[in-house]
């Protein structure tokens, strides 16, 4: 059974639900936490042997069409996602067409370079760049084997085991 359903607005003043409800998940027995933000839904579950929520979450800084660099980056994560499966999230933020993900270019902006130095330098998260967890991995269009290698990391730091 789902317990209430609260609002509640982070550090960073995104406006976020969150509502919790016991469950049993893979043999234990756990808290799931679903926090939905304008962005899309993430779920968190915590408990006794379970360490994440199951996936990674992929961003690429995505300026448009025009920019093949972009592209490329692009195609280089598809070429690698499906072998995964279900294991990835991947998103394009394409600051120029969304207020949503201009919101998260912001973001992912301050958590490299503070706030700050965002508005008064104006030091932006450079494109194209490619997020994992939030964490910048690569500034430029990575190579097959390194951005495997990376998810693979990722997927160890994270205590899920790559499909």
């Amino acid at each position: 059974m789902r317990g209430p359903v609260e609002l509640y607005h982070d550090a960073a003043k995104k406006s976020f639900r969150r509502f919790s409800y016991p469950s049993h998940v893979a043999g234990y027995f756990v808290d799931v936490t679903v926090l939905e933000y304008d962005i899309g839904v993430y779920m968190r579950i915590t408990g006794a042997g379970m360490t994440s929520n199951g996936f990674i979450h992929i961003e690429i800084i995505h300026q448009g069409d025009h920019c093949a660099s972009c592209q490329y980056m692009a195609e280089a994560v598809e070429e690698v996602i499906p072998k995964y499966c279900d294991s990835i999230r991947f998103t394009k933020v394409e600051y120029t067409k969304s207020k949503v993900h201009a919101r998260r270019f912001y973001d992912l902006s301050v958590s490299l370079y503070g706030e700050e130095e965002l508005k008064k330098r104006m030091r932006c998260a450079p494109i194209p760049s490619l997020f994992i967890d939030g964490e910048l991995i690569f500034d430029v269009i990575p190579p097959r084997d390194e951005l495997i290698n990376a998810i693979d990391s990722a997927f160890k730091k994270c205590g899920i085991s790559a499909a």
